[in-house]
């Protein structure tokens, strides 16, 4: 999908909308209207990774990664295409990953005042991080406390975020954290 480019630095954003006063070189394409998204064929995807593939040198490589998003071949590119779903359409969107855990890796952060952020931004200014200090340990306790309420059916009990959530939060926790308690502890 098209994004934009941070200036002066490796980050490249998948957004829709078109940064105001934004004039960075070939990321100057207007805002991505989603319910307008082309959606590619197989045949179209085929193309696209021949072009990826059959790099001359590192440039063209990586303009031809990035205009097609297709960084390499996938381990199913070996089968035999006439007897498996084609691999533009064999891979479910991956909701765990791309709505639980980034999501929670982005709000967490901005909640304890502790995402980067650009040195032109005021981290005082952030009305919104209010899980901080004596706050955010007592909001820790408050989860702990209601993992004994949790049916069976929860695959995993949360942990206590304040203990756990930097060291390999799962999808399902954050899930049922953000989703769940969330609703009424946040």
């Amino acid at each position: 999908m098209k994004g934009w480019h941070k200036p002066n630095s490796g980050h490249y954003y998948a957004v829709h909308l078109r940064p105001n006063e934004y004039t960075v070189q070939d990321c100057n394409h207007c805002d991505i209207n989603i319910h307008e998204l082309h959606t590619p064929s197989s045949m179209d995807y085929q193309q696209d990774l021949l072009k990826v593939v059959s790099l001359l040198n590192q440039n063209h490589y990586e303009r031809n990664q990035k205009a097609t998003g297709i960084s390499k071949l996938t381990v199913l590119s070996g089968l035999v295409n006439d007897l498996m779903v084609p691999v533009l359409y064999c891979f479910p969107l991956d909701l765990m990953h791309l709505i639980f855990i980034n999501l929670g890796e982005l709000l967490i952060p901005l909640w304890q005042g502790t995402l980067k952020c650009n040195v032109t931004d005021n981290l005082s200014s952030w009305d919104w991080a209010t899980l901080t200090g004596d706050t955010w340990q007592v909001h820790g306790k408050v989860v702990a406390d209601a993992i004994p309420f949790f049916l069976s059916s929860f695959h995993r009990p949360l942990c206590n975020p304040v203990e756990k959530i930097s060291s390999g939060y799962k999808a399902t926790e954050y899930f049922h954290y953000l989703f769940g308690l969330g609703l009424g502890f946040f």
